[in-house]
């Protein structure tokens, strides 16, 4: 049997607490990307409050949002990086050569 410092187990304490505290928040159901949360004159408190994604600890994108990569990535202390952009119902970004794409408002 290996004999660990003290100190594994006062971390091993602190670990399961922190565990059990995540496992007592509520569950909030996803919502769906919300137009007039991102149209509102003041934006929401939250960033969840907008619904970019289904899953948002997964972050798994709700419809509508797309991910995206660009083809130079910058450097971020080698975080990793993942871009989504939302295009609302039946609007397109628009390319222009030699310019930025024009994204509809939203």
């Amino acid at each position: 049997m290996e004999i660990l410092p003290p100190c594994f187990g006062v971390l091993r304490a602190a670990l399961l607490a922190l565990i059990a505290s995540f496992a007592s928040l509520p569950i909030v159901p996803a919502q769906a990307v919300s137009d007039e949360a991102i149209l509102a004159k003041r934006p929401p408190k939250l960033l969840s409050e907008l619904g970019f994604f289904s899953d948002l600890n997964g972050q798994v994108p709700a419809d509508g949002v797309l991910p995206f990569a660009i083809n130079t990535p910058l450097f971020s202390d080698k975080a990793l990086k993942y871009r989504f952009v939302y295009l609302p119902e039946g609007k397109a970004a628009e390319f222009v050569a030699d310019e930025a794409f024009e994204f509809p408002v939203g």
